[in-house]
């Protein structure tokens, strides 16, 4: 996918970001293969689901998410305006196309702290724009 190409890109291009990650999935496995065999389940390769992983490898998903919001698979997203839309306190008509633009919300300094550096860290932040 797009998105692990880029979030694999910028984890190659972030040495120590990479190392943090990959030390963060290595814990999450091992934590996970000694539950497997104190519960005498234990199975070869262990296997982490979804879920497991992002709770277990927070620094992974923000690496995700900055892929995301630093190169979006979907720049615009369009849509219709409702009856009652406002932007910024000022009115939309009903039925107008309005279509945010994503690259431009993702660098926009307003809603991301230095918005062109790759932050895996800061959605654990809570810095979600």
């Amino acid at each position: 996918s797009n998105t692990a190409c880029w979030a694999l890109h910028l984890l190659a291009t972030s040495q120590p970001q990479q190392e943090r990650c990959r030390a963060e999935v290595d814990r999450a496995f091992e934590s996970a293969e000694a539950k497997s065999e104190a519960a005498g389940t234990s199975a070869s390769p262990t296997r982490l689901s979804l879920g497991e992983l992002e709770s277990s490898c927070p620094l992974l998903l923000g690496c995700v998410y900055e892929a995301l919001r630093l190169f979006p698979t979907v720049p615009t997203t369009p849509h219709i305006a409702p009856r009652g839309a406002q932007l910024h306190g000022l009115p939309i008509p009903e039925g107008c196309p309005v279509s945010p633009n994503k690259v431009a919300l993702g660098l926009d300094p307003n809603l991301f702290s230095h918005p062109h550096a790759f932050d895996p860290e800061r959605y654990a932040r809570g810095e979600h724009g």
